[in-house]
């Protein structure tokens, strides 16, 4: 079982043993569920990683930087994604940003049920970082303030607004907005 799921990616190897970062991460499946068998646990690890959207591990995410290459960044600093043709750009704290080689419909796929949203069709943000929603001067638009230290300002379509609405836990239909 180990060595026919080996080759699909490099935390197992074709002698059916682990490599160092899918030892540790058996250990804290081991951890997680005491009572899993081994072979049970490589199945886990084992899975095919072309076929890996955006994942979560814990409160982590795998960001496709290029075919075969993933980069591992924490939930909480990621800030917002921005469509940029076919690629999508993870924006962090600060400046940093990742490139993630998949369209932002694609990305969005594998993370909206960790707290991100489509607000835009350019744009999708963290639930978490947003410490604003207002209207736009003059306008009935709606826009989003996030967090310090980014303090970016994202425009929510008008289509996109009552699921923001929603997913904060407003009526979108109320008088009060």
């Amino acid at each position: 079982m180990i060595s026919s799921l080996a080759p699909f990616h490099g935390l197992c190897l074709p002698s059916g043993g682990c490599t160092g970062a899918a030892s540790r991460l058996a250990a804290q499946i081991r951890i997680l569920r005491p009572n899993c068998q081994l072979t049970q646990i490589i199945a886990l690890i084992c899975i095919p990683w072309h076929d890996i959207d955006m994942q979560t591990l814990d409160d982590r995410l795998l960001v496709r930087v290029q075919p075969g290459k993933w980069v591992v960044v924490e939930i909480d600093d990621v800030f917002w994604l921005e469509a940029e043709g076919d690629t999508t750009m993870v924006r962090l704290r600060g400046r940093d940003r990742i490139r993630d080689s998949r369209a932002l419909g694609e990305v969005m796929g594998g993370i909206e049920r960790l707290g991100f949203l489509r607000i835009h069709r350019q744009h999708a943000v963290n639930l978490r970082r947003i410490t604003e929603v207002r209207r736009r001067s003059k306008s009935q638009d709606w826009e989003v303030k996030l967090d310090p230290p980014v303090n970016r300002v994202l425009a929510v379509s008008r289509g996109r607004l009552s699921a923001l609405w929603q997913a904060l836990g407003r009526n979108p239909g109320s008088r009060s907005l």
